[in-house]
């Protein structure tokens, strides 16, 4: 089972903001892909409290951090800018696999999901719709082994 962290971005910082963005659907669905849920987070739509939540959750040994929320084109989507900030390189087949699937007439449509990957996890920043999120999380999951992988050498070395 691959080390995985959740982070649910939103401006509601109750249980509500969890259900809204997948969190409990993502917990349930998770084993299925061979994904351990061994740390959980709601930040706020800032900046400074993403990256910390996703520093903490790579120095627990988080080799996957799942990111809800914030990939959107408003003000406070700011996770696609903090991922890549944490980025050794970000790998774009799996923000253009979640958009393939999308309508353009849907809200969703302007979705800036993406992955980056760091020096010791993958970062994925899933759609903010429970149901893309597990279809994108069904799609990528054999990406997903991959690339953890390849960052077992590197895990190793640090």
């Amino acid at each position: 089972m691959i080390q995985t962290g959740i982070i649910a971005v939103t401006s509601d910082p109750t249980t509500a903001g969890w259900h809204a963005l997948g969190g409990p659907a993502l917990l349930s669905a998770a084993p299925k892909h061979g994904l351990r849920i061994m740390a959980e987070a709601l930040v706020p739509p800032h900046a400074d409290p993403l990256m910390a939540a996703l520093l903490d959750f790579a120095s627990q040994g988080c080799q996957v951090i799942l990111v809800l929320g914030g990939n959107g084109t408003g003000p406070d989507d700011i996770t696609p800018r903090t991922c890549r900030a944490l980025a050794g390189c970000e790998l774009p087949a799996f923000g253009e696999t979640i958009r393939r699937h999308l309508h353009p007439e849907s809200p969703d449509f302007l979705d800036r999901s993406l992955a980056v990957l760091t020096e010791n996890a993958l970062v994925l920043a899933l759609p903010r719709s429970t149901a893309l999120g597990l279809t994108a999380l069904t799609q990528l999951a054999p990406a997903v082994h991959r690339a953890v992988q390849q960052l077992a050498p590197h895990r190793e070395s640090v």
